[in-house]
């Protein structure tokens, strides 16, 4: 039996150790490779965290830029305008300061008001159809001087473009004319064309009014 040991010893015992260094140097090689693996995962995790930071610093400087332009622009209005009420035009020759885009729908809001301001402070005319619309001014004419050949009205109270908003949210453009004894509603798109005329003597409509 020790002679049986000893002759498998010698005859497998170098091929075991042969296997054994292999897998010993396998080993020593791997070492590195996870090594490696591991540090560069580590420094992808550094240079994530890093653009994050360069990322928040970049949305912190554009905050205050925007805020920076806003008050900019607030402060130029204001600038501009301060003394509007001491003018002859109250203001309608001051340039309007070009605003940043965030503040476009603000600036139409303020050119309204500022409109409507100037428009309290002018003597009123009543007739706007005939005075600021030069263009159509000669059909509107001609229509008023018709319908006021049919109804035997004195003068006009107003006129005016209007927006019509109907049920379903949508926009119409349209036109009155107000008179001492009629309202009239036109269209504007269609010469003046009379749509619905409303005695305003009785409070009643005519019959064949549609």
């Amino acid at each position: 039996m020790t002679r049986a040991l000893g002759w498998l010893s010698g005859k497998y015992g170098g091929k075991l150790r042969e296997e054994a260094e292999q897998t010993e140097i396998l080993s020593q090689d791997a070492t590195p490779s996870l090594s490696i693996l591991f540090m560069a995962q580590v420094w992808r995790g550094t240079i994530a965290r890093m653009r994050c930071r360069r990322m928040r610093a970049g949305l912190v400087i554009l905050r205050a830029y925007r805020r920076y332009k806003v008050k900019a622009y607030v402060r130029e209005v204001n600038r501009r305008f301060k003394n509007v009420r001491a003018m002859k035009d109250h203001g309608r020759h001051v340039k309007w300061p070009t605003p940043p885009k965030v503040l476009r729908r603000f600036e139409e809001a303020l050119k309204n008001i500022h409109s409507r301001d100037l428009g309290l402070q002018r003597a009123w005319d009543g007739n706007y159809l005939k005075r600021d619309s030069p263009d159509s001014a000669s059909s509107f004419t001609l229509v008023s001087g018709e319908l006021q050949r049919k109804d035997k009205f004195m003068r006009v109270l107003f006129s005016g473009n209007v927006r019509k908003i109907n049920h379903f949210h949508k926009a119409e453009d349209r036109s009155l004319l107000i008179t001492d004894r009629h309202l009239y509603k036109m269209d504007p798109l269609k010469q003046y064309k009379p749509m619905k005329s409303i005695p305003l003597y009785n409070g009643e409509k005519k019959p064949n009014d549609p």
